[in-house]
């Protein structure tokens, strides 16, 4: 078990000179790191970062607020240190962005790495903290076709994700379909696996699938006329508030076009 101590908020009311503090991944907002990890995705796609880009990390909202996300930025490209986290996270990128066909996009990385933390984040919970309440929407449902609402609160954010950016995107590989469904397959979700059967086995897309989807359909069609990208403004806004769900997130992208 690692046992080095995070960096608190009142380190950094002891240290004036954030010089000498050497924070890792693990001691950013989660805002910060979903800005890195979307930096990443686009150098993957791009086959490098300009110094533009960097400066755009560097002065995105995420890590202006985040202190200490500068300051590990600085570890990065000033103080050029080869940090193991930043690397690690570079090579599950990397692997992410080498499964895909010629011409993907960031979003598509992302939802990879999304698939990949999934499963990763149900194996830890299995072992470290039995969810009874939890495994019980694991389930498969014998009366009737499960709803987004009756499915696991990341089964159903992973799936959200999927039918937005598949939307905004003008479609997704299918290997983004089979990566996800194979990561609900590993843990036993067997009532997500029964959710994504309805559009892709049995053609027949559920009512708050095809309301998730008109909805990313006409924020799209909106934005052809215009000097404006909603999948790279979602990925933005996915960053900036990780923990409101895609209705919301579409709303906020809605009023960018007004």
């Amino acid at each position: 078990m690692d046992r080095t101590p995070k960096l608190e908020s009142n380190d950094l009311q002891i240290h004036d000179d954030l010089s000498t503090l050497q924070p890792d991944l693990a001691d950013l907002a989660p805002e910060a790191v979903a800005r890195i990890r979307l930096f990443m995705a686009e150098r993957s796609v791009k086959g490098g970062a300009s110094p533009a880009d960097i400066a755009s990390l560097y002065t995105s909202p995420a890590v202006v607020e985040d202190a200490l996300a500068t300051r590990y930025l600085d570890r990065q490209f000033v103080d050029l240190e080869v940090l193991s986290d930043w690397r690690a996270l570079q090579d599950r990128v990397s692997a992410a962005f080498s499964r895909l066909a010629t011409g993907a996009t960031a979003a598509e990385v992302l939802a990879g790495l999304d698939a990949e933390d999934h499963l990763e984040h149900r194996e830890r919970s299995i072992f470290d903290d039995p969810d009874d309440e939890e495994d019980d929407l694991y389930q498969l449902l014998q009366d009737r076709d499960p709803s987004l609402i009756d499915l696991s609160s990341a089964s159903r954010r992973a799936i959200e994700r999927l039918i937005v950016h598949e939307a905004l995107a003008n479609g997704l590989p299918p290997i983004r379909f089979m990566e996800l469904r194979d990561s609900f397959d590993a843990i036993g979700d067997e009532r997500a696996l029964q959710y994504l059967d309805l559009p892709y086995d049995r053609g027949e897309r559920p009512a708050d699938w095809d309301e998730l989807r008109d909805t990313s359909l006409r924020i799209r069609q909106r934005s052809d006329s215009r000097d404006f990208e909603p999948i790279e403004v979602i990925l933005e806004l996915e960053v900036q508030f990780p923990d409101m769900d895609q209705a919301g997130l579409l709303r906020l992208l809605n009023r960018r076009l007004d």
